[in-house]
This record gives C-alpha cells, sequence and structure tokens, in this order.
C-alpha cells in the first residue's frame, strides 16, 4: 500500500531538481482566450465604429444578419452609412446582389434602347434598368446601369440622335476609373442621350428652355439658343422685329436631363437648331477617378445653315454631367469635363448661305458661331461665361445671327465638398461642388 507514494516522491526528487524556462509565447492554460468572436447579444443591434460592421441578433442570441458598411458606421444610430445619389438610384445599387466588373477597351458604345454596353463589336451583359418616367416633359426615363467596378480603357459614345434617348446613369459598388474619352455630345441638330434634338418642332414651342423659333417673315431675324445652366443667347434683331428668346435655365441634379436645344427658321423650309448634349451620371461607394485620356463630352452642337435669305438658327445647350462618389479625382493634362454649349448659326444672304455654329467639343475655347456673308454672325456658345445674342442685322434687308447655346451643369459631390482638378485637368462648364449625400442602411 506505501509502494505508489514511495515511487511518486522517487520521481518527484528528480523532477524538482530540472529547471528550464517556458516558452516565451506560452500562456497558462487559464489565461484569456481571444481567437472566438464575441457572444451575439439577444434582441440586440449594433454597428461596431472600429470594425464598421452592422450585426443583427435574435432573441436566440443567433446572428440573423450582418454586414460590413460601405462607409463606416452612422454616428447617430446603430446603422451602416451609405451613399445615397440622385435620381433615386440607391434602390438600384441594392437590388443587384453581384454586379459584374466591366472593363471597355473601346471602341465602345452605349445602346440605351436594349440596355447593353458593346465594346469592339461584342455585347457585354449589364444589368440594367429604366426609372419611371417623370410627370414634366423634361423627365424623361433614365437608362441605369449598375456594376461592381468599371473601367473605361477606349472611347466610349452614344451616338447621337434625331430622336431623343434616355439619359445614362452608371452607379458602381466599387470603384470607376476613366481612362478613355467618354462622348455623349451633340453633333449639329442631332442630340446626346437625354438632350433635346433640334428636329423637334413639336416640342421647340411649348418647351421654354428650348431657344425660340422663327416661323416667318422676310427679312428674319435669328432663332434664339438653347437654355442650360445660364439661359441661352437671343437671336439677332431684324429692324423692329425682335429675334427668337433665348430657352430659359434649365436647373437641378433631379431629374438628370441633356441639354436643350436651339430654335430652328422655319419661314419657308426647315432648318434645325443644334441639338442639347447628353446627360450623364456617374455614382460610386468608393471613388471615381480620371487619368489618361478621361474625359467626358457632354456639349451642345451648332446651328446648322439655314437656307438663303434666312436668319441663323440656334445653337445646342450643353447637358449635364452629375458626378457622386467618396472621392472624386481629375488629374492630368488630357482630362476634361465638358458641357459647353454649340455656336448659333450665321445668317445666309440672297445668295449665299450662312455657316454653321461650332459645336460645344472639349477645346478651351468657347465655340464659335457662325460665319455670315452679311456680317450677322451667330453667338458664340456658352462655357464658364453665358453664350451670346446673334449679331443684329445693320441693313433693312439683312437677317438676323442665330444666339448660342448655354452651357450645361456639372455637378461634383465628394465627402469633403471640394473637388480640385489636379495637373492640368479642366472643367469647362457651369460647375457645382457638393457634398455627397448619405442615406442609412439597412
Amino acid at each position: 500500500m506505501w509502494r505508489v507514494p514511495t515511487v511518486a516522491l522517487a520521481l518527484a526528487s528528480p523532477l524538482a531538481a530540472c529547471q528550464f524556462d517556458a516558452p516565451v509565447d506560452q500562456q497558462p492554460i487559464d489565461a484569456r482566450l481571444f481567437d472566438a468572436a464575441p457572444a451575439c447579444v439577444a434582441d440586440t443591434i449594433v454597428c461596431d465604429d472600429a470594425q464598421g460592421v452592422y450585426t443583427e441578433c435574435d432573441a436566440t442570441g443567433a446572428i440573423v444578419r450582418q454586414m460590413t458598411c460601405p462607409l463606416g458606421c452612422a454616428p447617430d444610430v446603430e446603422k451602416c452609412l451609405d451613399i445615397d445619389p440622385h435620381n433615386g438610384l440607391a434602390m438600384y445599387l441594392d437590388m443587384v446582389e453581384d454586379p459584374p466588373d466591366v472593363v471597355l477597351s473601346g471602341p465602345a458604345t452605349f445602346d440605351t434602347v436594349r440596355g447593353l454596353l458593346i465594346d469592339g463589336g461584342l455585347d457585354v451583359a449589364v444589368p440594367s434598368f429604366l426609372t419611371p418616367r417623370g410627370p414634366g416633359v423634361n423627365e424623361p426615363p433614365i437608362r441605369v446601369y449598375v456594376v461592381n467596378s468599371l473601367t473605361v480603357n477606349g472611347p466610349l459614345t452614344s451616338p447621337p440622335n434625331d430622336l431623343r434617348q434616355y439619359p445614362i446613369a452608371i452607379v458602381s459598388r466599387g470603384d470607376i476609373l476613366i481612362r478613355g474619352p467618354i462622348d455623349v455630345s451633340a453633333q449639329r441638330d442631332l442630340a446626346g442621350p437625354g438632350g433635346w434634338p433640334g428636329t423637334d418642332i413639336q416640342h421647340s414651342q411649348v418647351t421654354e428652355c428650348i431657344g425660340r423659333p422663327i416661323f416667318g417673315g422676310l427679312p428674319n431675324p435669328g432663332a434664339g439658343g438653347g437654355g442650360g445652366a445660364v439661359p441661352g443667347g437671343a437671336g439677332g434683331h431684324v429692324n423692329m422685329l425682335a429675334g427668337g428668346a433665348p430657352g430659359t435655365v434649365l436647373i437641378g441634379t433631379t431629374p438628370l436631363a441633356g441639354g436643350c436645344a436651339g430654335g430652328g427658321t422655319f419661314a419657308i423650309g426647315k432648318f434645325f437648331g443644334g441639338g442639347g448634349g447628353g446627360g450623364l451620371h456617374l455614382a460610386s461607394r468608393t471613388l471615381v477617378w480620371f487619368e489618361g485620356n478621361g474625359a467626358i463630352d457632354a456639349s451642345g452642337g451648332g446651328g446648322v445653315p439655314a437656307g438663303l435669305n434666312r436668319g441663323g438658327t440656334g445653337g445646342g445647350a450643353g447637358g449635364n454631367i452629375l458626378i457622386e462618389a467618396p472621392q472624386v479625382v481629375l488629374t492630368g493634362t488630357a482630362v476634361v469635363l465638358s458641357t459647353k454649349g454649340g455656336g448659333g448659326g450665321g445668317a445666309s444672304s440672297t445668295s449665299v448661305l450662312g455657316g454653321p455654329g461650332e459645336d460645344g467639343g472639349t477645346s478651351a475655347a468657347p465655340a464659335r458661331g457662325g460665319t455670315s456673308p452679311q456680317g450677322t454672325i451667330g453667338g458664340f456658345g456658352g462655357m464658364t461665361a453665358p453664350p451670346a445674342a446673334g449679331a443684329d442685322a445693320a441693313g433693312g434687308s439683312d437677317n438676323g445671327g442665330g444666339g448660342g447655346g448655354a452651357a450645361g451643369s456639372i455637378w461634383l459631390h465628394n465627402r469633403s465638398g471640394l473637388t480640385l482638378p489636379q495637373d492640368g485637368a479642366a472643367i469647362r462648364g457651369v460647375r457645382t461642388d457638393g457634398v455627397l449625400r448619405l442615406r442609412r442602411v439597412p
């Protein structure tokens, strides 16, 4: 019965004499362990500020919902912060669970009718939607594309059209990187997406932002330029006949729309004003970055030449660009955002046609008005300054020049409320900075 203690003592003595240091990373068996997640407290909703993680727990203590917050936790309530882009785009961002990463090598085009992107002649399937049409005449549906990320390496265009098309929005969960030019501009009387074409005679008489057309009388006054961020340029006068009134201001980020057309000359024949530039909205949860040849041209079209012994047509207004992201970066000498207005058309004499107004484009100078054998040139288009009126007729038998189209708006919204172009990047239009709108989710 005593042998076990004897053996135990015999073994204990050598062990007691053997001394060694424990490994430095060894912890006592009852030390606190950190590899297990903290328990979910029943019937709680918590947003962890340090990790930016939202967690809902049910009555049993089980996690029923957990998400990483796009922009961290809200400071005033246990919810996440997320972007709240204008034009109701948040719902489309939320409804697509796994949107694609899209890389466009170019040449690429928007197909706003089918809701596709076409890159190098191949269809690129992207989730897309049409927003509901608004109640106003200038509230068309918006074609919305939803992506996880977007990289534009080559040219991306929306061909101008003689019918009004949908303005375009791209909403992204991740980065939008623009290295190639995006062209949603008008060309002559054809409009960019969401803009009014100069060929739309019906709406030219009832839509206030479209320059007033000229329907009768010889000699002819000039037609008015399309209105945008500011009013268009007035048409040139003839004797006691006033030129076409300028289009009025097109206000606001919502609803997204393109630019308004210049007025036409319809006394004898149909000679159309310049089309309005397109409407483009980019929204990202992270950043929108322009570099290399990254640019957006949403400028208006120049007034087309009228017939012999006619006044000049009005220039089209530039469209509208809205960019919303926590970070917006414009860097590099080739980076341009343009919503310039088109130049008004020059008046014609009885034997020589007047010249067309220039399309707005992306150059550093305002679009020039068309030439005139009578000297009654078209007004230049707007850029950072308002557009010019068409030249008034000097002689009793001369015709008036068309008014220039106004520049459109460029809205840049980020977390700080100020976007500073870097390394020669340029903004050519009427710019407004703003603070990014946020919402609380879920």
